[in-house]
């Protein structure tokens, strides 16, 4: 038996846990008008992300909110690829990487294509969305730049002072997030 108090000081201390909707810090990136919150979070599954696009919509109605995903295993996309399509509808703007490549699971090379063609399916469905696919991480400053330029046309966000970014996937997205944060 554990006693309330000693429980509630644990609860108290909890801090969440990793990698889910955790906020990491806010960036500067050049030609971007808005500081942007950077949040890591492990989302790989369509359930998971509509509901963190939701929840982080909650918390921060009034800022545009970008997404950054990393599909996990080409596998999974072209299973529930009608679901990923959809999952999306939450967010203001999307850049897609190439899949995580799961070392036994998938084959070399094979998600690129599925990658591609989710951005053209996500835009046709979305046409108000702006979807980019990137290929290559190191663009990501740009890739975020680009999107951002989009959006800050848009009455809507005309007044906004911060945009949120969420790097979303289960694979080593999270090693991109501190490229953000570098000065």
């Amino acid at each position: 038996r554990i006693p309330p108090s000693r429980a509630l000081r644990a609860l108290a201390a909890y801090r969440g846990a990793w990698r889910r909707t955790e906020f990491r810090g806010v960036a500067k990136i050049a030609g971007v008008k808005w500081a942007l919150r950077i949040i890591d979070d492990y989302a790989h599954h369509p359930t998971e992300i509509r509901a963190t696009l939701a929840a982080l919509r909650e918390q921060d109605p009034r800022t545009p909110l970008l997404c950054v995903f990393q599909p996990h295993q080409a596998a999974r996309l072209a299973l529930l690829y009608r679901e990923f399509v959809a999952a999306f509808s939450g967010a203001d703007g999307l850049i897609i990487l190439p899949p995580y490549r799961v070392a036994g699971r998938d084959k070399r090379g094979r998600g690129t294509a599925q990658s591609r063609k989710l951005v053209r399916d996500i835009s046709a469905r979305t046409p108000t969305l702006p979807v980019l696919y990137l290929h290559n991480p190191s663009m990501l400053q740009q890739a975020i730049r680009r999107i951002c330029d989009e959006l800050a046309e848009r009455p809507v966000w005309k007044r906004a002072r911060r945009a949120t970014v969420v790097m979303m996937g289960a694979g080593d997205i999270v090693n991109l997030t501190p490229l953000l944060l570098q000065p």
